[in-house]
């Protein structure tokens, strides 16, 4: 198949969202700022709260990937009920997704247009949260806030995590969305040394997104249909992976070196004891990834926290802001910061 034609394909469902007038990436503001490191840019997208629900004082939250997919294509994916940003946005929040360096739209290092290489740092945790620094630094002008709240995915909540711990004046409300932590049973072989960066072709990403899903509720849970345009929002961003074949999202290795040097040791990037902020911790029942364990023993560590939460979601995975139960994962979290009952 030409691949003029197969990216076609792909983009369908992206094409015909902005024909109807839906696609979520035509309301969002993308800024390029600056990080704390010179010569890297950082994409942040934007929505501002819907003026009639903003509430006083103003209300801003930062939403942090993880170690696959950048925020862009996670937060501001158009599936049915919305995007995340929408629904926050909606609710009053000026709602915020940052891709990380080397991740999305942000600066890539040159030896990312090469073939994968020996490991070279970079996009570690310490680095990311850098990013984020950076990134609540242009919140806190922009949109006239003291606090940002955060959450963080998988990685992601270890990056918003170590944030949080060491400017716990600059952080509202924590959520960590099926946090990535230690796990009970160490694993058995020692991590291998990873290339400089990682390949993720098309079928590859769906077997991961599907990781947990029960085979004979596929396309209850995670239709192809909301996959392929997920897909595809990737492959926009990541214009050299899609000129591949075949065509693949790349993400730098940082966080791979954070686990054979922290990780695999048992010792953790950040310590959940030192928050102080009210901080819910949530994660799908079929999570394989990330497993419940993973959450509770974070939960169970909140210990100086002004208020602690812990919410399993039925009948989702690690991807469960893809899935089926997405908008009672986006209700939660909106809860929590808001202060209320989700509906």
């Amino acid at each position: 198949m030409p691949r003029s034609i197969f990216v076609l394909i792909l983009l369908l469902p992206m094409i015909l969202s902005a024909a109807d007038g839906k696609i979520a990436s035509r309301t969002t503001e993308n800024l390029d700022i600056p990080a704390l490191d010179q010569g890297i840019t950082l994409r942040l997208k934007r929505l501002p709260a819907a003026p009639a629900a903003q509430p006083s004082p103003k209300r801003a939250v930062l939403l942090v990937h993880g170690a696959f997919f950048p925020s862009s294509t996670v937060y501001d994916i158009d599936l049915p009920g919305g995007t995340w940003l929408a629904h926050l946005a909606a609710r009053g929040f000026d709602a915020y997704a940052l891709d990380i360096r080397g991740y999305g739209s942000s600066t890539r290092p040159a030896f990312m247009d090469g073939p994968p290489g020996p490991y070279v740092p970079f996009a570690t945790t310490a680095d990311a949260i850098r990013d984020v620094e950076a990134a609540v630094a242009v919140i806190r002008a922009r949109s006239g806030v003291t606090q940002v709240d955060l959450l963080g995915w998988s990685w992601g909540a270890a990056i918003v995590g170590g944030f949080a711990t060491s400017h716990p004046d600059l952080v509202g409300h924590l959520v960590l969305y099926a946090p990535a932590w230690l796990p009970r049973t160490p694993p058995k072989d020692p991590p291998q040394a990873p290339k400089n960066y990682r390949t993720f072709d098309h079928d590859g990403a769906r077997t991961r997104v599907l990781n947990g899903v029960p085979p004979d509720r596929i396309e209850e849970i995670n239709p192809t249909a909301w996959f392929e345009r997920f897909w595809a929002a990737n492959l926009i961003v990541d214009a050299v992976g899609a000129q591949r074949t075949p065509p693949v999202v790349r993400a730098p290795s940082g966080v791979s070196q954070d686990a054979i040097e922290f990780w695999s040791k048992g010792v953790p990037t950040w310590r959940p004891q030192e928050v102080l902020a009210p901080t819910l911790t949530i994660v799908g029942e079929w999570d394989r990834n990330t497993p419940t364990a993973m959450a509770e023993d974070v939960h169970a560590l909140l210990i100086k926290a002004k208020d602690r939460r812990l919410k399993i979601v039925p009948e989702g995975t690690h991807f469960l802001a893809l899935e089926k139960n997405r908008l009672q994962l986006f209700d939660e979290v909106s809860a929590f910061l808001s202060g209320t009952t989700p509906r």
